[in-house]
């Protein structure tokens, strides 16, 4: 009996880490800030970039980047791109996950999870599923961080 006791108390141990493990896992995300604000700066980003605004794209990238990257840099990157954005469509927004590395003035961060299309400079279209833009709110303004693609 007393040997039970302890397999029970040994499983409920276990069980609670587990579950403490969950909630720590989760509250490494930012909460979600000023939605319907990183809302008009994911069509501001995804507009310039159908247009090939490379300006008004540029100006959207965080500061943090931009203070390493002149436009001209940008510009010079930017001419390596082989392919023009189509369409887009959001498929979800969620808090970013938190990361120490990032500046402190970095209140709030998102990812957004999209579908593309896009062209290829061969006239070939490839819509481009699962795509996740990483997002950071910065003095109460969003802007793009970072973008993974889903073969990355």
């Amino acid at each position: 009996m007393q040997r039970s006791n302890q397999l029970c108390s040994l499983v409920l141990i276990l069980e609670l880490a587990c579950l403490c493990s969950i909630e720590v896992a989760a509250a490494e995300r930012y909460k979600l800030v000023n939605r319907g604000a990183l809302q008009q700066r994911i069509a501001a980003l995804y507009t310039a970039e159908e247009s090939n605004n490379l300006r008004a794209f540029y100006e959207i990238v965080s500061p943090e980047i931009r203070k390493d990257s002149t436009f001209e840099d940008f510009l010079k990157d930017s001419v390596h791109r082989h392919f023009k954005m189509v369409s887009w469509k959001v498929n979800r927004i969620r808090g970013g996950e938190r990361d120490p590395e990032y500046p402190p003035h970095v209140t709030s961060g998102a990812e957004v999870l999209m579908d593309v299309s896009i062209a290829n400079s061969d006239g070939h279209y490839e819509k481009v599923e699962d795509q996740t833009d990483y997002w950071v709110l910065l003095d109460g303004v969003w802007y793009w961080a970072w973008r993974g693609w889903p073969y990355d």
